[in-house]
């Protein structure tokens, strides 16, 4: 596929890997302890509150929940345990992510979305691409300037790219979804390696959000890649469809 030149980008293929790799299995490990604690606060919490809060409990405590089996997954970075893939709308999982962030860390963040309601369904595992998402939104504040952010969602069709599985087998990944932001960017030097564990341009950051985005898209037989440039960035995902059967 021919490339855009014009733009910084930084494209994953799906045989990246990391030597630290292992380092999150501990990390998954020491997580999980402080998550229990939180789902069994909530639930105390919750015997007291009115209907109205116990929806923002029973949000903490799925979510909690979510990321408890998101961790089952990380923890086996090195070698992504098997993920159970259905027939997913992107559409309900873009739209999860959105509520989700805008009840925390977006909530004063304008999110525009110009989705195509015509795509297929992706064949995937739900909580991996919602937190995938989240993981992208998230970042995409945290690139704020003066702290003023507008993030635009855009799901479309395209035909151009093709993955090779694990097998060798070329599948099509038409299916794409685009994140962009208006933040400063990537710089060349982090732009270069953004997908590794643990690089990150912010002063307290992991770096694990786009090296965990980038497994779970491969795991997914998917493609990802960033453009950006000081005030423009944009993160495309394409990943393979659900073909309809002729009847």
């Amino acid at each position: 596929r021919e490339m855009d030149d014009s733009k910084l980008q930084v494209l994953v293929s799906p045989e990246a890997s990391h030597p630290t790799i292992g380092l999150l299995e501990t990390l998954s490990h020491e997580v999980k302890n402080p998550l229990a604690g939180i789902i069994g606060a909530a639930q105390l919490l919750s015997m007291n509150l009115t209907p109205k809060d116990n929806k923002l409990i029973d949000l903490i405590v799925e979510e909690s929940r979510r990321i408890e089996e998101t961790l089952s997954h990380i923890g086996q970075f090195g070698e992504f345990k098997p993920i159970s893939k259905k027939p997913e709308n992107i559409h309900l999982i873009l739209e999860r992510a959105r509520k989700i962030a805008s009840y925390g860390f977006a909530s004063n963040v304008v999110i525009k979305e110009k989705y195509d309601p015509s795509l297929p369904n992706v064949l995937g595992d739900f909580d991996l691409l919602l937190q995938t998402f989240l993981n992208i939104f998230k970042n995409s504040v945290e690139a704020s300037i003066n702290g003023s952010i507008i993030i635009e969602v855009r799901t479309f069709y395209e035909n151009l790219m093709s993955i090779k599985n694990n097998n060798g087998e070329s599948i099509p990944a038409p299916l794409n979804v685009e994140i962009r932001d208006n933040g400063k960017g990537f710089s060349k030097e982090i732009l270069a390696k953004a997908f590794q564990p643990f690089v990150s341009s912010k002063e307290n950051g992991s770096g694990l959000g786009l090296a965990l985005v980038s497994r779970i898209i491969r795991e997914h037989n998917g493609w990802i890649s960033i453009k950006s440039n000081p005030g423009d960035t944009v993160i495309r995902i394409s990943l393979p469809i659900i073909k309809k059967e002729n009847k």
